[in-house]
């Protein structure tokens, strides 16, 4: 682990190797089990005033989530979900402008936002689960000049085996097939097929304000 506060910044994280956990609870099933290749965190921000703009970052990992069949089975017992372990990865950073010096006492009763954010990176999205997985990456610019930040930039998003999941999950009645039917529409206005049960997206936010996906203008 590692923790660090000074003017220049704050920061804290840590990382893990493989970890398991096994317990026994009263009315569940014996041996429930939870196992973890490998997670990390390291953040990092601002924390003095400054008139140029400062690094932040965010860096989450957990790699490699297993759960044993006992807790499967509590909530697919028919064994329809693919029972592959999970990850989710977020990797983002950028630089921020600070207005106020966020560690001064004198700061404490100040209503004002204590900043603003220039520039931000996702370097690598990546969320996989019960056979699905959705991977990202993307960067904007924020324009601070108006009444609200207006981010322009662009997103690439991937999904892969999204609609054999939501087959799942209405098939063992998780989620009603009507629901189901109105997030697919949804999902369609955002993406386009790129082979078997694989969707693409290009999210992008233009000076004006407008947003795009995949060229098809949504605001």
């Amino acid at each position: 682990i590692h923790f660090a506060m000074s003017k220049d910044g704050l920061a804290r994280g840590g990382e893990s190797g493989a970890a398991q956990m096994t317990a026994t609870l009263p009315k569940l099933p014996p041996n429930l089990e939870v196992s973890i290749g490998s997670s990390m965190l390291d953040f990092a921000m601002p924390v003095s005033k400054g008139d140029t703009p400062q690094p932040f970052k965010l860096v989450t990992k957990l790699v490699d989530l297993k759960v044993s069949d006992a807790i499967w089975d509590m909530f697919d017992p028919t064994k329809q979900l693919p029972r592959d372990p999970a990850t989710m990865v977020i990797d983002a950073n950028g630089k921020a402008t600070m207005h106020l010096d966020i560690l001064d006492p004198a700061t404490a009763q100040v209503s004002a936002v204590p900043g603003q954010i220039d520039d931000v990176s996702l370097n690598e999205l990546k969320v996989s689960v019960a056979g699905a997985e959705l991977t990202g990456s993307g960067q904007a610019i924020i324009d601070n000049t108006g009444a609200t930040p207006r981010p322009v930039g662009s997103v690439d998003l991937k999904l892969v085996g999204g609609n054999g999941l939501m087959d799942k999950l209405v098939a063992m009645g998780l989620m009603p097939a009507d629901q189901m039917a109105g997030f697919r529409m949804m999902l369609g206005v955002f993406a386009v097929p790129a082979g078997d049960d694989v969707l693409t997206s290009k999210i992008e936010f233009t000076m004006d304000g407008g947003i795009s996906a995949n060229g098809q203008r949504l605001q």
